[in-house]
This record gives C-alpha cells, sequence and structure tokens, in this order.
C-alpha cells in the first residue's frame, strides 16, 4: 500500500513541477468546509470542520494551436479539526454502542489530468469544451483512540440489545484510488481584461482503503463528482518580439467558488476492531471552498 502511495505522490510531485516550466500556471489557495458521514464507526452522524486546499492548475491551455486542449491540478488539502461528541450508535444486530468523543484529522493529495476538445471557441476566453479527464488521490483519515482493542472495556454485549461502552483504536485509514470520467469546460470574456469561467465533472472511482491498526485491506467503487466557477481579471499584460517568436507574458488573478463529493458504496470500517456490523456502508463525503489565485501565461 505504502509504495502504491509513494508512487502517485511522485506522479503529482512530477505533474506540480512540470508546471513550474508550462507556459501557464496558476497557484490557488482555498478555504471551505468539509463534510463527513458514513461507513466509518463514530461517523453514523455527519461531522464537518474548516478544511484549507492548496492547488497548482492550468485551467484552459490549447494543444499546438488546435481546437484540442488540456487541463491538470494538483492539490493537498487539510481538515485537522474533525471532532465527533461521541453517543450512542446501533448496529444492525439490534444492539447499541456507547461511543467516546473522538478527533478525526483528514488530508491528501489529489491529482486530475484533462484532455478535450473546444466544441466552439472564439477565442482564449469564450470556449465551450468537452474532455476526458483522469485522476489519482491519496487521502487519509487519523481518528484517536486506545492503543489496543477495545474488547476488554465493553460492558455488555451489543448482540443481544443491550447498550455497549466502546472505544476507537488510534489508527490511520488509508485511500488510494484513481478515477475516470467526463468533464465539461465554458468561458465567456468581458472586454480585454476580464472572463468568467466554468467547469463540472463526474467519475467513476475505485479506492483501495486501508488500515493496518484493524487488518482492514478493501477495494471499493464509488463515484466523483464536482463544479466550480469564478472569474479571471488579467491587469498586466505586455507583448514582445524575440526573433521569429512573439510572447506575450501576462499576469493574472482567479477568484470562485469550488463543490466537490466523493460517495463511496459498500464500505465499513470499525474502528474499535471489533468488527460490528454498522448500519451505513456509504461513505459521503464533500467539501466548498472559496478560492483566490494568482498565475501567469506566456
Amino acid at each position: 500500500m505504502m509504495m502504491r502511495i509513494d508512487r502517485s505522490i511522485t506522479l503529482l510531485a512530477l505533474l506540480a513541477g512540470y508546471s513550474m516550466q508550462a507556459q501557464a500556471g496558476e497557484f490557488v489557495f482555498g478555504s471551505g468546509t468539509l463534510n463527513v458521514k458514513g461507513a466509518l464507526l463514530g461517523l453514523e452522524t455527519e461531522i464537518n470542520a474548516p478544511v484549507s486546499t492548496y492547488t497548482v492548475k492550468e485551467h484552459h491551455a490549447d494543444i499546438f494551436s488546435s481546437d484540442w486542449f488540456y487541463n491538470y491540478q494538483v492539490a493537498y488539502y487539510s481538515a485537522p479539526d474533525l471532532a465527533t461528541n461521541g453517543g450512542i450508535t446501533s448496529t444492525t444486530l439490534g444492539g447499541d454502542l456507547l461511543l467516546s468523543a473522538v478527533d478525526y484529522e483528514f488530508a491528501g493529495f489529489d491529482g486530475q489530468l484533462t484532455v478535450g476538445y473546444d466544441l466552439y471557441k472564439r477565442g482564449p476566453f469564450d470556449y465551450v469544451g468537452f474532455g476526458v479527464s483522469l485522476g489519482v488521490a491519496t487521502p487519509y483519515l487519523k481518528n484517536t483512540g486506545d492503543e489496543a482493542s477495545s474488547d476488554d472495556s465493553d460492558d455488555s454485549d451489543s448482540s443481544d440489545g443491550g447498550a455497549s461502552t466502546t472505544d476507537l483504536i488510534a489508527s490511520t485509514t488509508e485511500f488510494f484510488g484513481y478515477k475516470v470520467g467526463p468533464k465539461v469546460m465554458v468561458s465567456k470574456s468581458f472586454g480585454k481584461f476580464a472572463s468568467f469561467f466554468a467547469e463540472a465533472s463526474y467519475a467513476w472511482q475505485t479506492m483501495n482503503v486501508e488500515n493496518t491498526a484493524i487488518n482492514l485491506d478493501t477495494t471499493v467503487n464509488g463515484t466523483y463528482f464536482s463544479y466550480g466557477m469564478g472569474m479571471r481579471y488579467q491587469p498586466i499584460s505586455t507583448k514582445k518580439e524575440i526573433g521569429f517568436i512573439t510572447l506575450e507574458p501576462a499576469l493574472y488573478m482567479t477568484f470562485g467558488v469550488n463543490y466537490a463529493r466523493l460517495l463511496l458504496d459498500d464500505l465499513q470500517v470499525d474502528l474499535s476492531g471489533n468488527n460490528f456490523a454498522l448500519d451505513d456502508s456509504e461513505l459521503d463525503m464533500s467539501s466548498t471552498t472559496l478560492y483566490l489565485g494568482v498565475g501567469y501565461a506566456f
């Protein structure tokens, strides 16, 4: 598992390094809210916390001055302050579990590359494009708890309907997955310096889930959906003649909003290590962020 994660992080690092040498690139900071619910013991009720995102991206670039384009982004996201207050939850066998308060830390990398075709194009910032995206994601969810299984702390058997005091094992649940799906991108210019842009994507996701503390190693499927919109403002642009080459370096700023949601089916992670059958087997994670970016182009 760690070898696969190392390879994915290397791939993301290479893509980020390429962006530093590309003809255009953008550095984006985002802040918003992350919501998590289901599939993990203790997360039967939705919890939320602030999330920060740091992204390197190219929104839309022509391939050899044709109607074909590419788009990429590499993002790191972090939500260190997820927490639950504990409480009573139930299992599919009818028993109740009394859980202690738990702190969670969520973070990870996400990379995506899109290649597509502009169905409509009237300029660099007036287009409607359709493409196919390939992505890789390596998030993790760390939780506080005991260093050993909570079997010895159970006050009663949850299978006979009695309440059972249960603590989670301190552990890290690691995710590693690929996704593929369509993306639609649109842009409309407003004069020489400003433009509006929007995009939406849908992907089929396959995710490996591993937690060594509770001997979990499984693969699940799901879906990923995101959309975003924003404005681009380009206050600085010049034109340089270098021999037979004409360069038009530009500095621009962007701001906007982005929403993303990941759903993973048929996943149950009993963080207590007791193999309880949980009621909710779907992991639902979503985020809404506002962002501000600074970019360059040649």
